[in-house]
């Protein structure tokens, strides 16, 4: 038996070499292949990244630009607010004023009402030839006007 176990380990290191024999250049280049297809080539991969540079530039520079505009928009924004406090004060005071603008309107409408109507009654007066102070009320009291004094 002793002669049965060396060809054993023999028999091993023959089916390793055989199946070492393989040849690993195309498994290679099928690999290559499959690389190259999924890269850019150099002109491509350097313009892409001078874009890439040109747009980082141009963020920065607007970025600087924005840091600077910062504090305006701030003093801007605080104008903004006291405008529309004192917008806020204008309204205000003018709906106060159309208030006052009708209510004055309306007393003049009633003035212009009890004008005509005390008018209307001097001209009656004057029709008849006679004054309303001509008019004595029993007792020697001037007579008494209709609606008021």
């Amino acid at each position: 038996m002793p002669r049965m176990r060396r060809p054993l380990p023999l028999l091993a290191l023959l089916a390793l070499l055989g199946a070492c024999r393989e040849d690993p250049v195309p498994g290679l280049e099928a690999e290559k292949r499959t690389l190259l297809e999924s890269t850019l080539p150099k002109k491509a991969f350097w313009d892409e990244v001078e874009a890439k540079a040109k747009l980082l530039a141009e963020k920065r520079a607007l970025d600087r630009e924005l840091a600077g505009l910062q504090p305006q928009a701030a003093t801007l924004g605080a104008e903004a607010e006291q405008t529309e406090a004192s917008g806020e004060s204008a309204r205000q005071v003018n709906t106060q004023a159309a208030e006052t603008l009708a209510h004055d309107r309306g007393e003049m409408e009633r003035l212009e009402r009890e004008v005509a109507k005390r008018e209307a009654r001097l001209d009656a007066f004057a029709e008849r030839g006679r004054t309303p102070e001509s008019v004595a009320a029993p007792g020697g009291a001037p007579a008494a006007t209709e609606g008021g004094p």
